[in-house]
């Protein structure tokens, strides 16, 4: 049998020994509203089993030196000026999938930090800290608690992005 991209259809599964494929199939299938990155078998093929060399790419790898350099610079710059904010994380994360959705939020906590420390100083922030520590341990309890209550009565009742 050639080597295919595609799962092994169900006339092939069934000459397998039950305990192989059958409880693991249903697993599966529950969990894959929950884990959408499974396969739905646990059979997958893979295309080609030798790998062919690629030739070196010379444009991709100026770039990740030039990402890496950029990073470095703005670490550098946070760590010596105190009024410096341009985060090195932000450069590598914002222009990831999540942050179309997280934007606001992260706007918002900023907005508040800078209010804080403008407005009442380090010990006003360190006073605040734990109540917005609070909302965001309130937000993963909140969500937690309604992912278990979705396994438990095998419904998607809570997603966490759009």
């Amino acid at each position: 049998m050639p080597f295919t991209t595609k799962y092994i259809n169900k006339k092939h599964e069934k000459r397998l020994p039950a305990t192989f494929g059958s409880f693991q199939e249903r697993r599966t299938r529950k969990l894959l509203w929950l884990l959408p990155s499974l396969p739905s078998s646990p059979l997958y093929v893979p295309t080609d089993p030798k790998p062919k060399p690629r030739t070196m790419n010379i444009p991709a790898i100026q770039h990740m030196g030039f990402g890496f350099l950029l990073t470095v610079v703005l670490t550098a710059l946070k760590r010596r000026f105190l009024w410096w904010s341009f985060y090195p994380v932000a450069y590598a994360v914002g222009d990831g999938w999540a942050i179309g959705w997280m934007w606001f939020s992260t706007f918002l906590g900023w907005l508040f930090k800078q209010l804080l420390f403008t407005g009442g100083g380090v010990r006003f922030y360190r006073d605040a800290l734990p109540f917005f520590l609070g909302l965001i341990f309130g937000q993963f309890l909140a969500s937690s608690l309604w992912s278990l209550i979705g396994v438990a009565f095998e419904k998607n009742v809570y997603t966490l992005f759009p």
